[in-house]
């Protein structure tokens, strides 16, 4: 019977820490504006050059869709990011999140609808969300994949 009493009070102090930390990571996140990711217990803030080296090498990679050479599906007439987190540095490179939405050069394509996406009546597809993987070469950072999810991949 102690036993049960033990276990039962240890149990519940165990449930009000894990309580307490994620409320006190709650406010974490509301006093940072929002921009703060978590990966199990370990939170990375976005920085402003993280944002920066991430999103011009999101403009590359989307201008490429700009190509006419390109399949119709495929190809973009604009783009917007609309927001960058930056999740981690990994061994092969930096791994990211991006909102982003698309103006596809064929109004009725459905590459750009894949998984997530709202086509809107002015031939945008807004609320786009990709994970990807960016690498430095020469002074230049390039976005080595963008993956909708794990099995969409945006590529040319």
């Amino acid at each position: 019977m102690v036993r049960i009493a033990i276990v039962g009070i240890l149990s519940v102090v165990v449930l009000y820490l894990l309580f307490q930390i994620v409320t006190l990571s709650w406010d974490n996140v509301r006093a940072s504006g929002g921009n703060v990711l978590f990966l199990g217990l370990v939170r990375t803030t976005v920085s402003d050059q993280d944002q920066k080296k991430v999103s011009a090498a999101l403009k590359n990679f989307f201008k490429d869709f700009e190509d006419p050479t390109l399949s119709p599906e495929k190809q973009l007439d604009d783009f917007s990011i609309i927001k960058v987190d930056h999740f981690d540095q990994v061994r092969t490179g930096v791994a990211f999140r991006v909102f982003f939405s698309v103006k596809p050069a064929r109004p009725t394509s459905s590459y750009w609808l894949k998984i997530n996406g709202t086509r809107n009546p002015d031939g945008w597809i807004t609320d786009k969300v990709a994970t990807g993987k960016m690498i430095q070469a020469d002074e230049q950072y390039y976005v080595i994949s963008l993956d909708i999810n794990s099995n969409t991949q945006i590529s040319k």
